[in-house]
């Protein structure tokens, strides 16, 4: 039979990671947390917002697993303790909930969420869900560390923001961009597409075909670029063909090579100006919230330089 087991050499140490289980549904609470202690970890179970707010503060859990409707309040009164107290120890939260829309998971994403399962799940996908958290968290204490890869880092976003200082006006400026973007993510299509109308785009750069800027597009056939535009912040699908924001078009993904996409808003003059798309083949939870952070950086590195006075581009 194979065995779950911790990942890192945090399971042999003498203090066991803390996880805490908030939710009113206790038989199932007791399941989880009684699973996860036989796992390795430290555990404890609370069925209301009070008691798991004096158990955050005093116990200092690393994990939170917080049903998204405890009785007489939700997730955002837990968000908002979390980031209104001095606490020693801030804890990653995996939110649980019966509801799977995704404006509810972003939502939750936004509010400082690392993870979000939709019930009924199974208590390998809770174990896995910890597993994938921590991993992120062990990865980025790691890279706090100036080594070889932090330098290679460094030089990259160099080059990128010399590219972007040096003017996007012209044949090159944003092509070079969008080509530099999918290089560091190892995307299939890194795309920069101009908002102008509610059913309107153009291509102004995209790395695969220098020949599709100020290519015109029906964005009817891009919800997740008007999404982009509804919420004005960043869109994560981890698999476009089980989105049901993607549900419009999924006739129209049969052929299409890639199944993770991330978008980034830019902005030009404080207006909302269009959409930096990133295409990747599936990647693991851990390596899209890498891409997402990268994206971000990219975007606003890019509102930066078309914001820049007497810039030029093709779609004026």
């Amino acid at each position: 039979m194979k065995t779950l087991s911790w990942p890192h050499s945090r399971a042999a140490a003498k203090e066991r990671l803390r996880i805490l289980v908030a939710d009113d549904d206790t038989p199932f609470a007791r399941r989880l947390a009684s699973y996860l202690f036989d796992h390795g970890f430290e555990t404890r179970v609370v069925s209301h917002v009070d008691a798991a707010k004096e158990i955050i503060e005093f116990w200092q859990p690393d994990t939170i697993f917080l049903d998204l409707l405890l009785p007489a309040t939700n997730a955002l009164s837990i968000f908002k303790f979390l980031n209104g107290r001095p606490l020693k120890k801030i804890p990653k939260v995996i939110v649980m909930s019966k509801q799977a829309l995704p404006r509810g998971v972003e939502q939750m994403k936004k509010l400082g969420a690392a993870d979000y399962l939709v019930k009924p799940f199974s208590l390998q996908e809770a174990f896995r869900a910890v597993n994938t958290v921590e991993e992120l968290d062990h990865r980025l204490n790691t890279q706090l560390t100036l080594g070889t890869g932090t330098i290679k880092e460094m030089h990259l976003l160099n080059l990128f923001l010399k590219q972007a200082t040096q003017g996007v006006e012209g044949e090159n400026g944003l092509y070079n961009l969008m080509r530099m973007i999918n290089l560091k993510v190892k995307g299939m299509r890194c795309s920069f597409v101009q908002w102008i109308s509610e059913e309107r785009g153009m291509v102004l750069a995209s790395n695969d075909d220098h020949a599709l800027q100020g290519l015109a597009i029906d964005l009817k056939k891009y919800p997740e670029v008007r999404e982009v535009r509804r919420t004005m912040g960043p869109v994560v699908i981890p698999n476009v063909r089980q989105s049901d924001l993607m549900a419009e078009v999924r006739n129209q993904l049969g052929r299409v090579p890639f199944e993770t996409v991330l978008l980034f808003p830019v902005f030009r003059a404080g207006q909302f100006f269009g959409v930096l798309s990133i295409r990747m083949q599936q990647r693991d939870p851990v390596e899209i919230f890498y891409v997402e952070k990268f994206g971000q950086v990219c975007s606003q590195i890019i509102s930066l330089a078309i914001g820049t006075p007497g810039q030029r581009l093709i779609a004026e």
